[in-house]
């Protein structure tokens, strides 16, 4: 992971804007705007660890999970900005909602660099108890 690049919240949150379709690119972004998903963003995160999409740091995101985090958090955040048409409601559905497409691409992200292995036991040697020497 030394090679890895982290972005911070803020260029989350301005993804994340232009995925709503709320923020043009290159466009500044609105304080208010900013301050909805700024909220909201703790909370997407903890659901994502608890569903053990993965673990997610606040703060420091990475390069990979980038496009996929601000996804899901447009996801959560569209009736903060009160979209309704039904096409752009179904697309960030499908792309960000629960079993998406931008939380697929999470969890293969996180399986494949993490893999989890079985401990380690050792209950076949000739000492007692796990000590050496008796």
């Amino acid at each position: 992971m030394a090679d890895t690049d982290y972005y911070s919240v803020n260029d989350l949150i301005k993804m994340a804007l232009e995925e709503l379709g709320v923020q043009d690119a290159g466009q500044p972004i609105a304080a208010e705007d900013a301050q909805v998903l700024l909220d909201r963003w703790p909370s997407v995160v903890a659901d994502l660890n608890h569903r053990d999409v993965g673990w997610f740091d606040e703060q420091a995101i990475e390069t990979a999970c980038l496009l996929p985090l601000a996804q899901v958090l447009a996801y959560n955040c569209r009736n903060a900005f009160s979209i309704t048409d039904a096409a752009k409601v179904a697309e960030l559905t499908a792309i960000g909602g629960k079993d998406g497409e931008a939380e697929r691409t999470l969890k293969n992200i996180r399986r494949l660099r993490r893999p989890r292995q079985t401990m380690r036991t050792d209950i076949f040697n000739r000492y007692r108890v796990g000590r050496f020497g008796y």
